[in-house]
């Protein structure tokens, strides 16, 4: 796959284009990558899970799978101790609900609990404890931004957020841990076109709701506890209690990553002939330092919201292809970085 780079800082390791689908988050553990997404190959969307080696790429297992007469998506995925946990939904008929796996490293599935109707966007681990953030489809409050705590080894529900916003469309893209104060805070968007920050205890006792003027859709934090918010207008630094510190616009930021004292984004720009997936990197302070564009043959790679990740040195990132013969296909990069 020939890449064009705007820098020498990076350049891509590996990468897989394989039909079909799209791959959303990638996490880390014992030397393999897990990708989780859905596969588009039948006539309805399947839940879609495979495990590759860190320096090579090479398979090393795969899951595709998902309720009989349903479609489904796995959307987040987090490590906890050895175990894979997985956020997603199933659909049937006009519903879809929500969806929290556990596999083994081997990808055997270990448990499964279903909840309320909804998408679930975005999973996170703790020692205790997995936090699941979403939009919650309600029979008689509409659409509510909704997060559940759950213990790790039983998926026993222990807590739930939930709250209406805006309006029409309130959800919950990412959340994570202040590594500073230990608050969690949440990022999404409002209605179409607005966003939003809640700070909140783990408790879920609310600190602050910050408004934002565009869609949020990834946090990552550095060391004292400064949080970068990856927004279809750019990305914003924020201090630990939520003040804006600095507002950067440039591509749609939908993964966020920090490591080593930089910034990773995985963004998409606008081109004549439609979207496409870079890979920037920042500063602290949000000062632009290198970027690559990245091909996928004759497609289109994008980025949706999901997580990526660093190691040693490599971003791991997915997405997925558009256009050609193929239509839409399963993209996953490892990208050597400064």
């Amino acid at each position: 796959m020939e890449v064009k780079s705007i820098s020498s800082g990076l350049r891509v390791k590996w990468s897989i284009v394989d039909c079909c689908g799209y791959a959303f988050s990638s996490c880390l553990q014992g030397g393999k990558l897990y990708v989780t997404g859905y596969d588009s190959s039948k006539t309805v969307f399947k839940w879609k899970i495979e495990a590759r080696d860190l320096n090579s790429g090479s398979p090393a297992g795969s899951v595709i799978a998902g309720p009989e007469k349903s479609w489904g998506e796995l959307l987040s995925c987090a490590i906890v101790g050895s175990n894979l946990y997985v956020a997603g939904f199933h659909g049937s008929g006009s519903k879809e609900a929500w969806d929290i796996l556990v596999f083994s490293p081997e990808l055997d599935l270990e448990a499964r609990t279903r909840s309320v109707a909804g998408w679930p966007f975005t999973i996170m681990g703790s020692e205790n404890h997995v936090y699941v953030g979403g939009y919650e489809d309600s029979v008689h409050e509409g659409r509510l931004v909704r997060v559940e705590k759950r213990l790790v080894e039983s998926l026993e529900l222990r807590n739930v957020l939930r709250l209406k916003l805006a309006g029409g469309d309130d959800r919950i893209f990412d959340l994570e841990v202040n590594p500073l104060t230990g608050d969690i805070w949440m990022v999404g968007i409002k209605e179409r076109f607005g966003g939003f920050i809640i700070l909140a205890s783990q408790d879920f006792s609310i600190r602050k709701i910050v408004e934002l003027p565009s869609r949020a859709f990834t946090i990552a934090f550095d060391e004292e506890g400064a949080a970068y918010i990856g927004m279809g207008s750019g990305i914003a630094k924020y201090s630990p209690t939520g003040s804006l510190m600095r507002a950067l616009k440039g591509p749609e930021t939908r993964k966020l990553v920090y490591a080593n004292g930089l910034l990773y984004g995985a963004q998409n720009i606008e081109l004549n002939v439609g979207r496409n997936a870079l890979i920037g990197v920042y500063s602290t302070g949000l000062e632009p330092i290198e970027s690559l564009k990245l091909e996928a043959g004759n497609q289109r790679p994008v980025f949706g919201i999901g997580k990526m990740a660093f190691s040693d040195g490599t971003i791991y990132v997915a997405g997925s292809a558009r256009g050609g013969e193929r239509g839409e296909s399963w993209a996953v990069y490892a990208i050597e970085a400064r």
